[in-house]
């Protein structure tokens, strides 16, 4: 397939992720993930929660609607005591509207990603939200929750000092998933 473009969608880790792939030194980080068939754009935005993206005018970032959207968001929804369900529902709210009002093709809804330093119950909230997610969208054929591989257990330190988001070491992890991911979602495509 020729041609295909994928959108990372989300809150400040996506903000974070693409100044990262920018300015990172390590050669094995790529602006396009290292896909050359496929085209990447990335919008992030600090603060960013699911009732933001779903009442902005999404027509002019999605005027060329992407093939594939990998949504990376809910964390800022959780921490400002949103119930789980109603964060899982918004998110497929948004993911029925990004497919049937701009066409994309597959969206990957990123698990919301716990955090080392976080409010009382905000990592339970997070786990309760992505099972809630996984029952919510494993009916929809042209959605998925994608897990993280490789950051929740991992042995090494992950987050800078705010505990909540990720590190060099963090970002990297993230960048090999959301590789996986856009591979994942080309594949759904065929």
């Amino acid at each position: 397939m020729d041609g295909l473009s994928a959108m990372l969608i989300g809150h400040s880790f996506v903000r974070r992720f693409k100044n990262y792939v920018r300015t990172t030194e390590d050669k094995r980080v790529k602006w396009n993930l290292g896909l050359e068939r496929i085209h990447i754009r990335y919008d992030g935005l600090g603060g960013r929660k699911v009732g933001t993206i779903l009442n902005e005018t999404l027509e002019n970032k999605l005027k060329n609607p992407p093939n594939i959207v990998i949504l990376q968001i809910g964390g800022n929804d959780i921490s400002n005591g949103k119930r789980p369900e109603t964060v899982a529902s918004d998110i497929e709210n948004l993911v029925m509207k990004l497919h049937q009002e701009y066409h994309v093709e597959y969206i990957l809804v990123s698990e919301l990603i716990q955090r080392k330093s976080a409010p009382l119950k905000y990592n339970e909230n997070v786990m309760l939200c992505n099972r809630i997610l996984t029952a919510l969208l494993e009916h929809i054929p042209f959605a998925k929750l994608w897990h993280h591989r490789g950051i929740r257990n991992s042995q090494f330190n992950l987050y800078i000092e705010d505990g909540v988001h990720y590190n060099d070491r963090g970002n990297y992890k993230l960048y090999q998933s959301y590789k996986q991911a856009c591979i994942f979602g080309e594949s759904q495509l065929n």
